[in-house]
């Protein structure tokens, strides 16, 4: 390390004398992070604020650059315990980020990136022995200003699902003892945000948990016949997670009647349920119902949102999987998926949660053509990809690893698929129950 320290410096200095500004602020940065890594903050810290003095000189006040180096400073800053210090420079990041790109930041990965580090300086101040005593009325700003939902939906954004229920978690014990007016109907909607977010995260019981806690309350305060039907959907999505396909169907169809009536046939919410009644009647097999229900689906999806909108492309991505289940159709899917997955990739990156369920996608579909060695490949990469996100024990993980070791089974590697097996029967009794569907697919 001491050597990278010699060599940088020495890179520097010819830098300097060339004039090179952007390559002096490289090293710089370069070596604030090997100061980092010893634990040496001061030196660390110093580099940065070099850094960003030069960016501001060479890109002005107002640049990427410079909020990405805002963010370095923070977490140096929260590194040191200096939490006001640090979540003044994410603030001053997000702020620069607002200049650059105007007040609509949603979908920038460097905004998503600024609000989960004000949210983890958030925490670390709580957790910390010198402030958990004396830091109530600055959490409750922190509340008001709305930046736990801001920021757990950050998390959302970049798949992390269990860290933004953390913090929809935060800003509901505070919402339980708001006697404030308006606080019980954002107590509905927050306990409905968990449920949406506990269902990708593969808690289900918990999921069905918070929407009937989230009914409940609406109740109070009085409920319409959309809200009602709302919760029908929401309550369908996770009986169909948790194989109860039928009663799944009765919920989304008795709400796709009301919401047509209530809303109209040309709504995002509607074809939000049209989208889970193909996706439930795919699993029953039902193919050509399941393809008339996604593609009513993607027709409003589209005149509402675009093609390229994140709802669209996961419709997309059905009306793929349709198509591979018959052998005539599978370059008709493979073109499907290729064009969701370049869309997923301009939104989300390269990683994210609805990436890796397309590559899930693409993987079986190889399988079924028989070319099992890209279907591994492809299926492994989707599996790894997940762990980031949600972990090995998540419902998902163990559906993909039922169809590796599936392909395992047709290449008679079976001591290979047993063991792969073994897992999937693991994840599936503690996640869904030896009552399910999966759990029993998975022992034949």
């Amino acid at each position: 390390m001491n050597r990278a320290i010699e060599y940088s410096s020495e890179s520097l200095q010819i830098h300097q004398s060339n004039g090179d500004d952007s390559e002096v602020a490289q090293n710089y940065h370069f070596l604030a992070d090997l100061y980092l890594h010893q634990k040496q903050y001061k030196s660390s810290l110093s580099y940065c604020m070099e850094a960003l003095e030069i960016e501001q000189h060479v890109y002005g006040e107002c640049s990427d650059e410079s909020a990405k180096t805002l963010n370095a400073i923070g977490a140096v800053r929260s590194m040191q315990n200096e939490f006001k210090l640090a979540m003044e420079s994410h603030k001053e990041a997000l702020r620069v980020l607002k200049e650059c790109h105007g007040e609509d930041l949603q979908g920038n990965p460097l905004v998503s990136q600024t609000l989960c580090q004000i949210g983890a300086v958030y925490y670390r101040e709580r957790n910390a022995l010198s402030t958990i005593k004396s830091k109530k009325d600055d959490y409750s700003t922190f509340v008001e200003a709305g930046m736990l939902e801001v920021i757990g939906r950050a998390h959302e954004e970049r798949g992390s699902y269990k860290m933004a229920i953390a913090f929809f978690e935060e800003k509901l014990q505070f919402l339980e003892n708001d006697n404030q007016d308006g606080a019980r109907e954002d107590l509905a909607t927050t306990l409905n945000s968990l449920g949406m977010l506990s269902s990708r995260a593969g808690l289900f019981v918990e999921a069905l948990d918070y929407y009937e806690r989230a009914l409940a309350v609406q109740r109070t305060l009085g409920c319409d016949n959309i809200y009602v039907a709302t919760a029908q959907v929401l309550k369908g999505t996770v009986q169909y997670q948790l194989g109860l396909w039928n009663q799944s169907l009765e919920f989304l169809q008795s709400a796709l009647a009301t919401l047509r009536e209530e809303l109209g046939l040309n709504h995002e919410t509607v074809a939000a349920t049209l989208y889970h009644i193909g996706v439930v009647k795919a699993s029953v097999c039902d193919y050509d119902s399941a393809m008339a229900a996604l593609n009513d689906a993607l027709q409003i999806q589209s005149n509402l949102l675009g093609d390229d909108h994140p709802a669209a492309l996961r419709t997309r991505r059905e009306i793929g999987n349709m198509f591979a289940v018959y052998p005539t159709e599978m370059e008709t899917a493979f073109e499907h998926f290729s064009s969701v997955l370049s869309g997923q990739q301009k939104i989300h990156g390269m990683k994210h949660p609805n990436i890796a369920e397309t590559l899930h996608a693409i993987g079986c579909a190889y399988s079924r053509k028989g070319d099992f060695s890209t279907a591994l490949k492809i299926l492994e990469e989707c599996y790894y990809m997940r762990l980031e996100f949600l972990g090995v024990d998540h419902p998902l993980q163990a559906t993909t690893l039922h169809e590796i070791a599936k392909i395992h089974v047709k290449r008679e590697s079976y001591k290979k698929a047993i063991r792969i097996c073994d897992t999937v029967l693991d994840i599936r009794k503690e996640s869904l129950s030896e009552g399910h569907i999966d759990f029993a697919r998975a022992l034949a």
